[in-house]
């Protein structure tokens, strides 16, 4: 998996033409440069007990989750295994953020 970061440069005035990144940089005042760097990022995978401390719920409460689909998504390692990625589940928590406005205006009318 992989995600893009970005760096912020700010570089002194150069007295002649260098490269960087392959890139021909001149300027004569201070530049500041933005770099988009996609990096490889490794799973982080939880166990149960760690997405149930993660949520701050119990086991149980996770189990009910899976039984009823709604949960993030999980690699499943055998019949009694199952893990999830971290991102997978800060993904899926997003999905579950509420607007209490856009939730009030929705009962009220």
């Amino acid at each position: 998996m992989s995600h893009m970061g970005v760096v912020v440069l700010m570089l002194p005035p150069l007295k002649k033409p260098a490269t960087f990144f392959g890139i021909l940089l001149h300027f004569s005042e201070y530049c500041v440069i933005l770099l988009h760097i996609e990096k490889d990022v490794a799973m982080q995978l939880m166990s149960i007990e760690d997405l149930a401390a993660y949520l701050c719920v119990s086991k149980r409460t996770i189990y009910k989750y899976i039984a009823s689909g709604d949960c993030p998504p999980y690699i499943k390692l055998s019949k009694k295994n199952i893990s999830f990625d971290r991102v997978d589940v800060d993904a899926w928590l997003l999905s579950k953020k509420v607007d209490p406005k856009q939730s009030n205006e929705r009962k009220i009318k």
